[in-house]
């Protein structure tokens, strides 16, 4: 559905003046700042105790983690051995380990996984997670950088069906589409990025962040929704 022009004025002054500052986005789109709030490398003694908040708190779900490698830029690196959340398999197609933050697994373990599941999806299939590199187009680190970021391009469902991001979403797969609306609507995840809310550079895949600590001290919590009377104006895709 193409935008009026009207339209697409109120929508570019809505977008850019969500979340009361310069560097939020709606939706949490691509323009939000990279780096949370109060972030250090070294990491600091206050980075050090969330890290190991973080990991009693994966203890206590029961969930088994092996200490990572010293990995730069990294705070609280862990591996998961068996790579399984509460009843959904993460495997990644090109072979990556599964090194990442503490607060990712947290995040896809409280808030992915049970929405994934609900939903029907019984595997993930993701690109990278820990890769130390810039932002596209930008001199600024990717949270992929820091272990916080995993990128997904599939997800196949209980009925053996693998929904792929970059062939299904333009085709306005449904599952798709509940997917995204779903991980935007558990409030854990800083950003997700789709063909919708940034498809210059996330036309095949789905990119989340995890929202750390951090970032719920510091950085207001964006708003995720259009008025009505614009929604009604938007391609379906837009939550």
């Amino acid at each position: 559905m193409r935008l009026s022009g009207l339209a697409l004025v109120l929508v570019t002054v809505l977008v850019a003046g969500l979340g009361g500052g310069a560097g939020s986005a709606w939706a949490g789109g691509p323009n939000r700042p990279v780096l949370p709030p109060a972030w250090s490398w070294p990491p600091s003694k206050q980075l050090q105790a969330r890290g190991t908040a973080c990991l009693g708190r994966l203890d206590a779900a029961g969930l088994r983690w092996v200490k990572g490698a010293r990995t730069k830029k990294v705070a609280t690196p862990i591996t998961l051995p068996v790579f399984e959340l509460g009843g959904v398999a993460w495997r990644s197609r090109i072979g990556a380990s599964s090194l990442m933050d503490c607060f990712l697994a947290e995040a896809l373990l409280v808030h992915a996984a049970p929405a994934l599941h609900g939903l029907g999806v019984r595997t993930v299939v993701f690109g990278s997670i820990y890769k130390f590199r810039n932002v596209s187009g930008k001199r600024l680190l990717s949270r992929h950088a820091l272990g916080l970021a995993m990128d997904i391009y599939s997800f196949i469902t209980e009925d053996g069906v693998e929904h792929v991001v970059e062939k299904a979403y333009p085709r306005g797969d449904v599952v798709l589409r509940d997917i995204e609306r779903a991980l935007i609507a558990t409030h854990g995840f800083r950003n997700v990025l789709t063909p919708a809310t940034d498809p210059g550079e996330h036309d095949d895949h789905f990119h989340i962040e995890a929202l750390t600590p951090l970032d719920h001290v510091a950085t207001p919590a964006p708003q995720r929704r259009l008025p009505a009377r614009l929604a009604l104006e938007l391609p379906a895709a837009w939550p």
